[in-house]
């Protein structure tokens, strides 16, 4: 299981369109048959899915209390994550 090391928010505009995302930077352990120790990935959840999650739009101190927990995400047939399990406030 992921176990997530910090988070990001970013929003702005790109090509004309708006986005609001947050990037989660977690660590997660080396099959044993193919190496060793961590791999650190960097995730990007649309922030709507955290909103939809916590009901309603997280604050820096929310984010900030993610860090340490270990989370599954779920992914649609478009890898795009639609749910994180084990995210709560």
């Amino acid at each position: 299981m992921p176990k997530i090391i910090g988070v990001e928010s970013k929003q702005g505009v790109y090509e004309g369109a708006p986005y609001h995302n947050a990037y989660f930077n977690c660590t997660t352990p080396i099959e044993s048959d193919k190496g060793a120790g961590l791999r650190v990935e960097r995730i990007k959840v649309k922030h709507q899915v955290i909103v939809d999650l916590l009901g309603k739009h997280p604050t820096d101190k929310d984010l900030q209390s993610f860090v340490g927990k270990e989370v599954d995400f779920l992914y649609n047939k478009f890898q795009t994550v639609v749910s994180v399990v084990g995210l709560t406030t």
